[in-house]
């Protein structure tokens, strides 16, 4: 490169500041910015100064080095960005004090100048004391509101309906299982639990509750007899058949009523009545049918009428099973009713002029008023043609299937009769 003012010949090492001939300045822009070496002058006063590109050696090592100091300015930069944001964010940040003892939280929070308000609620989730919840605004004041577990106790169900002693341990966060028991008392009422009243709840103990459940009626309509029967004593309940008389369209031995009804809530022990379609009613009136003529159409001795009456009784009669005689003389003659009657009258051949049967519409009984026409010519020859009527009112009694219990006439077998002088 030459001077721009003297036009010495510089070489291409590094310049000098100034021209050795002529003293110019070789940094002054002006001096070298007409000359058409200018580009050359600067970079050469680039390399003089270190500032420029200098020689390919010397460009390289510059590069890494602007490179490295253009990356320590950035790291400086996004370090005091960062330091400035960590800086707010610790002086903003609130502590989460869920889990903590109350005590604990209160202390902390008011160190950072938050007002504390506290709220007792009952859970299962956490002990007495404990912060369960936090709601705390930011910046660092205002009301910070806790809620804190506080101890659950055990309230007094007993005598509850399930529903309100369920509302009740509900309230108080404490789990609980029902367990239903039979009993004397309302049904659907708290009988107990098995903690008692006042007592803590601690952690997740299960409290049960024991209510009482009554048994219920179950559904027997359209069942056999024995099938009801069956269903209600499983149920624990006793039961009363009632015959129902045959009608259309109802089968003979099925339930066709239910008294109290199906699912009604009943003590144990307590009976049901059910309604059984029954022959009942027309068995009991051929039973009193042929009682009525064993004893009042007979021209036989009483141990026949005996033996009569003993075909149509019921297992359940209280004669049954004994001899006819015994049959004939504890159900006619009302066991010696009217022993001062002559024995002869007593066995006078009768027979029915009429009768009139009247059956229970259950079939359980009949009254049967009969008028009887008694033959005197047994006695004698001063009875020849003699004969007399009279009225004989009899009541009677059946079992289920319509056979014969019970048979009395107050005024027995003998015929109502004057003596005249």
């Amino acid at each position: 490169m030459k001077c721009p003012q003297c036009g010495k010949d510089l070489g291409s090492d590094l310049l000098p500041a100034r021209c050795p001939d002529c003293g110019a300045n070789l940094r002054d822009p002006a001096l070298v910015s007409g000359s058409r070496d200018a580009g050359a002058s600067r970079r050469s006063v680039e390399g003089l100064t270190g500032i420029g590109k200098g020689s390919t050696k010397d460009r390289g090592r510059h590069r890494v080095q602007l490179a490295l100091a253009v990356l320590i300015v950035a790291v400086f930069c996004v370090g005091v960005v960062w330091m400035v944001r960590w800086a707010q964010g610790t002086l903003s940040r609130v502590p989460d004090v869920v889990g903590w003892r109350y005590e604990r939280a209160e202390k902390e929070l008011k160190a950072l100048g938050y007002d504390v308000e506290r709220e007792d609620v009952a859970t299962k989730d956490a002990s007495a004391g404990i912060v369960v919840s936090a709601d705390v605004p930011e910046g660092g004041s205002g009301t910070a509101r806790l809620q804190v577990a506080t101890a659950r106790t055990m309230p007094d169900v007993a005598g509850m309906g399930l529903e309100e002693a369920e509302a009740a341990l509900d309230g108080a966060a404490i789990p609980y299982a029902v367990e239903e028991r039979t009993g004397d008392g309302e049904d659907g009422r708290v009988q107990g639990a098995s903690l008692e009243a006042g007592r803590e709840v601690v952690g997740d103990t299960t409290v049960t509750l024991y209510v009482t459940r009554l048994p219920r009626v179950p559904d027997v309509m359209g069942k056999t007899r024995q099938e009801a029967v069956a269903a209600l004593s499983e149920a624990g309940l006793g039961y009363e058949v009632e015959s129902v008389p045959h009608e259309d369209g109802k089968a003979v031995g099925t339930v066709v009523s239910v008294d109290p009804a199906a699912g009604t809530a009943v003590k144990p022990g307590d009976k049901v009545r059910i309604g059984v379609v029954s022959q009942r009613k027309s068995l009991s009136q051929a039973t009193a049918e042929q009682a009525v003529a064993a004893v009042y159409d007979s021209a036989s001795p009483g141990d026949s009428i005996g033996s009569a009456l003993s075909a149509l009784l019921s297992p359940e009669s209280p004669f049954a099973g004994k001899g006819a005689h015994e049959v004939w003389y504890g159900m006619v003659k009302a066991a010696g009713g009217h022993e001062g009657v002559d024995a002869r009258i007593q066995s006078l051949p009768r027979s029915v002029n009429s009768a009139s049967i009247d059956v229970s519409d259950d079939g359980s009984s009949a009254e049967a008023r009969v008028s009887v026409h008694w033959d005197w010519t047994s006695l004698g020859d001063g009875y020849q043609g003699v004969t007399s009527d009279d009225l004989h009112t009899v009541t009677m009694t059946f079992d289920d299937e319509g056979r014969l219990l019970t048979f009395y006439d107050p005024q027995t077998d003998v015929p109502a009769y004057r003596v005249e002088s």
